[in-house]
């Protein structure tokens, strides 16, 4: 048996076909053809293949600045205005016409009302008002430079007032708090004893002070007035 399975093995090693059992050229193209004709590939599947970006077809081709939709997908894709927008955007890649983009005539005659209304002046008028607006900018654009020009020129003189009021501001203060001080000793005296400031009756006595102070001033202010209204009507009556 041993000798069997060997030489068996032995057989189909050296096996040859048969002459006549030999494919002929003939059958090996045909053979080669229907394998070249079964690997080979289409172009949508070449170009599948070759799209490594996962995106949708339609935003691969948005991309690629090509027509996103062979056919309308929604109804908003039947207008005229989007028609008009995809043909600006892709041209003859659309098929549509370029007719469509002239105005009807409805839309013609809208327009030509809303320029009316819009621009209801001619070229002319528009070139004369924008003349006048520039004249009238540039007028005061110069005011405004002879204003300026004149308030520098009264600078020193401002700053000078400044000065002088605020020293006034500082000369009345501190008369304000010599008289004060001068009424706190002058309230001091009218206690036979010492007394402090903070007293009830020390301010009770201290208000009523200032309060006659006031009076004073105000019946002197009012004297003065009187004094002044004399003199201009004696020097009215000597004109």
């Amino acid at each position: 048996s041993l000798d069997k399975s060997v030489s068996r093995s032995y057989s189909l090693l050296f096996w040859r076909k048969k002459p006549e059992e030999t494919e002929s050229d003939a059958d090996k193209q045909v053979l080669y053809e229907a394998t070249e004709e079964g690997n080979r590939l289409t172009q949508e599947e070449i170009e599948a293949k070759c799209n490594k970006s996962r995106l949708n077809v339609e935003h691969r081709r948005i991309q690629m600045g090509q027509v996103p939709y062979d056919r309308s997908m929604a109804v908003f894709q039947d207008r005229l205005a989007y028609k008009r927008r995809m043909l600006g955007r892709y041209g003859d890649q659309t098929g549509l016409s370029v007719a469509i983009c002239w105005p009807s005539k409805k839309e013609l005659a809208e327009k030509i009302e809303y320029e009316n209304i819009a621009y209801p002046f001619t070229v002319s008028e528009v070139v004369e008002k924008h003349r006048i607006k520039v004249e009238k900018q540039k007028e005061a654009r110069l005011e405004r430079q002879k204003s300026i020009a004149a308030k520098y020129a009264k600078l020193e003189t401002w700053k000078e007032d400044l000065v002088k009021k605020l020293a006034k501001k500082e000369a009345d203060a501190l008369q304000a708090k010599l008289e004060k001080d001068k009424i706190i000793e002058e309230v001091k005296k009218q206690f036979a004893y010492k007394i402090d400031v903070n007293d009830v009756k020390f301010q009770e006595a201290l208000e009523l002070k200032q309060k006659q102070e006031r009076k004073k001033r105000k019946e002197e202010r009012k004297k003065a007035l009187e004094q002044k209204m004399l003199e201009f009507v004696a020097s009215e009556k000597e004109k």
